[in-house]
C-alpha cells in the first residue's frame, strides 16, 4: 500500500496541487490476511 501512496502523492504534487491536502486524506485497505487497516496518506507514504 505503501507505493500507491507515495506514488499518488508524487503524481498529485506534479500536477500542481498541494501535497499536504492528500497527506491528510485517510485511506482504507484490505491487508492480505483478509483483515483492513485505516491509515493518513503522508504516514502510509512515508513507511
Amino acid at each position: 500500500m505503501w507505493a500507491v501512496a507515495a506514488e499518488a502523492l508524487e503524481k498529485w504534487s506534479k500536477s500542481g496541487n498541494d501535497p499536504a491536502a492528500l497527506r491528510r486524506a485517510e485511506l482504507t485497505w484490505k491487508t492480505p490476511g483478509g483483515g483492513t487497516e485505516l491509515g493518513f496518506a503522508g504516514a502510509v507514504a512515508d513507511r
